[in-house]
């Protein structure tokens, strides 16, 4: 029952071999059987008996399903045909002393003893009623079919038992298409490759397949559905009866199996079981009423075993005569029986027969030898015919066992007769072991090159297979296949690396090696700024930046770049080409990395603005002191000394802004220099406003133009509240001031100014700005940044101009006299003696 559930449940169809009419009546459509069901075993015999005379009965079954179905259906059968039921008994499964059982159905008085049960059951019941002298008409039980009940109980005492059965040989029975034949051929045909006569049980599992087999070919399709349709409606002649299956709706009220087919009635007879019922089909003709046990107890032979009942002697004693050869008689049997096939008795007398010895076989039965194994063939101890060498083996004559192919040939025939029947490996396939029906074919990843090949070689490193001949190269038809390998992908120190792969069975399996990228259908060296790990497996190494396409940048700051997969290689919080720019409202940290901004994170800019504002005012002061034509040597100096001091700190910053690993303390001092090179991030301006490249460029050229803005401012404060409004008088005071600072910061500015025409090649083939990365040349903003440094680069221009003007006319202002020109441009020409005026447009 639960393999007929799991049946239904998973939709698979199931060929059961129970009888019991409660597997078939709940409408289980994927469950089939070829018996007949159990209500149905004990009708033929019951017919007989009652033809002849037979009219009570009693029953008694174990108390299980398939027991129960046998003797309620012998029941039913009984009662429709006009018998007496004088008695109906259940006992429990394991049952071994019958005594009480027995004791009952003898005082019943029945002609017929109906036993369902199993063949345990039937053993102990005749030991009981034997010892209890029950002597019924007919005793009708379930196995009794089964040779071994002559086995268990003796001849004499299994003489006469009757028992149906599913199937016998002597059944006249054929296939409609002579897949197996009759029933004798299919009993012949299994005598042959297993070296035993079939049972019932083997005759209905060949049905059950045969069955299955026409409904498939009827539905033409392996389609569950299609094939309990087809077997449903399936009707066809075979060895084992007319295959007929119930369907949903039948009277019987089952579903899957064959109640409309009859069984047949067996009886032993001298220890020999034949059918006897029905009529039609009978070999003998039923023995009723059995003879009783004194009277089965008077069969014993009077000769001895190995001799025969001859007659008698002139004397008139009894004479026995010896079994001739090929012939035996045991004490289970009243004469001489032939040999079985198989075995031989080479002497009269014979007690047994004598199984033939390996290497021979005899097929004929009452044989009084055997014949040698031919080539071809092997014959083990006991062999009725010779059997067939199988596939993979070469048998030479007079073998018991058949010897296999060596390793790397094979054998897909039956009856080879020596090694040289067995072929050899063709390329590409293998046999690895001995006693092959066929070759292998090598395995995803290996191959074969020659014939008879044992074992498949891995491919090797570089190559894949797909169990061919040869194996592939990765790099066929590539420009350079030295760069192109076989890889797979393995976990190192819980990392996944890719490594080098034998036994590759796909073109999948191939990639570019270590030290190479793909680039289309190409492996080129791996480029700058990378690290190729294999099978296109790419990181970006630390100081270098690309997007989530590969697409590699140089940054001007390693630690601004941490590398790792593309698309994942800025520093937290960083952003753009090159990670350049921060994050908005995020401010750069020592690491490398932008951090939110704080409220104290404004202040460098403010605590700027207000420096400027003091520094320039107190230089103004400085500058607009009466008599500065007549300022000491020290004042002189000192000046010259600061302008010297800033030029240089200027130039050591710009040196600064060279692509160039500065050792410390160098490197920091040049990071703080970089205020001076109008270098304002360090002011932490993100926090104060949302900056891009042109707006630090632009913020970097104002600057110097907020400073003369501030510078006029003083100027106007200074005259008003000092000089009483003296602004002609104290114009040159302003443009000494003014040039002062120009040609302080002239430097800076000009960089500064130039600094959008300075780009750089990164190894993608881009151009980026050297200062500012996160453009790119000629491209979005960067143009507005060349047009606006264009113009604005008139303006160093133009100081220069300036300064070379007035040192060309400074001889001759000097010689007219005029000392506000001297006072306008003291920043030229203050520092030096007068024979060397000119050394400030060079210094």
């Amino acid at each position: 029952m639960k393999n007929a559930e799991v049946a239904r449940r998973h939709q698979k169809i199931l060929f059961s071999h129970g009888a019991s009419e409660s597997l078939y009546n709940w409408g289980n459509e994927y469950i089939f059987s070829t018996l007949t069901p159990g209500r149905m075993y004990m009708s033929s015999a019951l017919q007989a008996l009652h033809a002849q005379g037979a009219s009570s009965v009693v029953f008694a079954h174990e108390d299980k399903a398939f027991s129960m179905s046998v003797c309620q259906g012998a029941n039913e059968t009984a009662v429709a045909l006009g018998m007496t039921v004088k008695g109906y008994y259940v006992y429990t499964p394991g049952k071994s002393n019958f005594a009480d059982l027995v004791y009952n159905i003898k005082a019943l008085g029945a002609d017929v003893y109906v036993g369902c049960g199993h063949l345990d059951d039937v053993t102990y019941l005749i030991g009981n009623a034997n010892t209890l002298n029950v002597n019924p008409k007919a005793i009708l039980v379930t196995h009794a079919a089964d040779t071994r009940i002559v086995q268990n109980v003796g001849i004499q005492n299994s003489h006469g038992l009757l028992s149906p059965t599913q199937w016998d040989k002597s059944l006249q029975l054929n296939d409609d298409d002579g897949f197996f034949g009759s029933a004798a051929d299919f009993h012949e045909m299994f005598q042959q490759r297993f070296g035993s006569p079939p049972g019932y049980e083997a005759a209905y599992s060949a049905a059950a397949g045969y069955a299955l087999q026409k409904a498939i070919e009827a539905a033409g399709t392996t389609d569950t559905a299609a094939v309990i349709s087809s077997l449903q409606a399936l009707t066809v002649s075979s060895f084992y009866g007319t295959i007929d299956f119930s369907g949903a709706g039948d009277e019987s009220g089952l579903m899957g199996t064959m109640p409309r087919r009859a069984m047949v009635a067996t009886q032993v007879a001298n220890g020999s079981v034949s059918v006897v019922a029905p009529e039609d089909v009978a070999a003998l003709p039923i023995l009723y009423p059995l003879p009783t046990w004194a009277e089965k107890a008077l069969m014993l032979y009077p000769c001895p075993e190995g001799q025969f009942e001859d007659g008698l002697s002139s004397s008139g004693a009894q004479q026995c005569s010896n079994c001739g050869p090929g012939t035996y008689r045991d004490q289970f049997a009243l004469m001489c029986s032939p040999c079985a096939a198989g075995e031989f008795a080479a002497n009269t007398g014979a007690k047994t027969c004598n199984k033939c010895p390996a290497t021979t076989f005899q097929a004929e039965t009452g044989a009084s030898s055997c014949q040698a194994c031919p080539a071809g063939f092997h014959c083990p101890a006991g062999s009725s015919a010779p059997h067939p060498c199988p596939e993979g083996y070469f048998c030479l004559a007079e073998v018991a066992l058949p010897s296999p192919c060596p390793a790397g040939t094979y054998r897909s025939l039956q009856g080879a007769k020596e090694s040289g029947d067995c072929m050899v490996c063709d390329a590409g396939r293998y046999s690895g072991n001995a006693g092959q029906s066929q070759c292998e074919p090598c395995s995803s990843g290996t191959y074969c090159s020659g014939v008879g090949c044992q074992a498949c070689a891995l491919c090797p490193a570089g190559k894949f297979g797909g169990g061919e001949q040869n194996c592939t190269s990765c790099g066929v038809g590539k420009a350079s296949p030295e760069r192109w390998t076989s890889m797979k992908q393995v976990l190192v120190n819980g990392h996944p690396e890719w490594v080098i792969e034998e036994g590759a069975g796909s073109i999948d399996a191939c990639g570019c090696a270590r030290g190479a990228q793909q680039i289309g259908d190409e492996c080129t060296a791996c480029g700058e700024g990378l690290e190729c790990r294999g099978k296109n497996d790419t990181l970006v190494l630390k100081g270098y930046y690309s997007p989530a396409e590969l697409s590699v940048f140089v940054c001007s700051m390693e630690k601004y770049c941490k590398g790792g997969s593309p698309g994942m290689t800025c520093m937290p919080g960083r952003t753009g080409i090159a990670c350049a720019e921060c994050m908005e409202v995020m401010t750069p940290s020592a690491d490398g990395s932008c951090v939110p901004c704080k409220g104290s994170d404004t202040w460098p800019f403010a605590a700027a603005c207000l420096l400027v504002v003091l520094i320039l005012g107190a230089i103004y002061g400085a500058f607009d002191r009466k008599g500065f034509s007549k300022s000491s040597h020290t004042m002189l100096a000192l000046t010259g000394s600061c302008g010297l001091l800033v030029t240089f700190k200027q130039q050591l910053s710009i040196v600064g802004q060279f692509h160039v690993a500065w050792p410390q303390p160098r490197n920091g001092l040049i990071a703080i220099l970089q205020v001076i090179t109008f270098e304002i991030e360090i002011l932490q301006l993100d926090c104060v406003a949302s900056m891009t490249a042109l707006s630090r460029f632009i913020g970097k050229l104002s600057i110097q133009l907020a400073c003369m803005v501030v510078i006029l401012i003083c100027h106007a404060l200074w005259v008003i509240v000092r000089r009483n409004s003296e602004f002609q008088q104290r114009m040159p005071i302003l443009l000494n001031v003014v040039g002062t600072l120009s040609m302080v910061f002239l430097v800076s500015f000009s960089a500064t100014t130039v600094g959008p025409f300075q780009c750089r090649r990164n190894p993608n083939g881009t151009w980026t700005g050297s200062k500012y990365e996160s453009i790119i040349c000629w491209e979005a903003d960067h143009i507005p940044m060349v047009v606006i440094a264009s113009v604005v680069i008139l303006i160093p221009l133009g100081f220069l101009v300036w300064s070379i003007y007035a040192v060309k006319v400074f001889p001759a202002r000097m010689a007219a006299g005029q000392t506000d020109f001297l006072v306008s441009h003291a920043f030229l020409f203050v520092r030096y003696r007068p024979e060397t005026y000119w050394y400030g447009l060079v210094l």
